[in-house]
């Protein structure tokens, strides 16, 4: 039974986990190539991964790091860039050449704001 994950409303709330695949669909939408920024496989440094994918409403980077670290993430200078959880609520919106973002296992997204 998929109570919340397939099915919505006042008997099933949507899961988490469903909640944020909707949110990764969503801001992945047409997306054609995608930007390995840091690859956190290159052991033995343990390091982050920062994917940015091309969509047609703009770049969406997306971030993680399976330990936690801090780490300044490259976003358009030109653009007021929002970050979101994986759930798609906002933690903040930003300009400049970088995001200093503290990341952990649950990933963030990095989209501009009319994304």
């Amino acid at each position: 039974f998929n109570g919340g994950w397939f099915v919505t409303g006042d008997h099933y709330p949507p899961r988490p986990v469903a909640t944020a695949m909707r949110q990764l669909i969503q801001l992945a939408d047409g997306a054609d190539r995608i930007e390995i920024l840091v690859d956190g496989n290159k052991a033995p440094l343990q390091l982050p991964y920062v994917y940015r994918l091309g969509t047609p409403r703009g770049n969406l980077v997306v971030a993680w790091s399976q330990n936690p670290t801090t780490i300044d993430i490259p976003i358009d200078p030109k653009s007021t860039t929002v970050v979101t959880d994986m759930l798609g609520n906002a933690i903040t919106t930003v300009s400049g050449d970088t995001y200093t973002a503290s990341l952990t296992e649950t990933p963030i997204f990095l989209h501009t704001a009319d994304h």
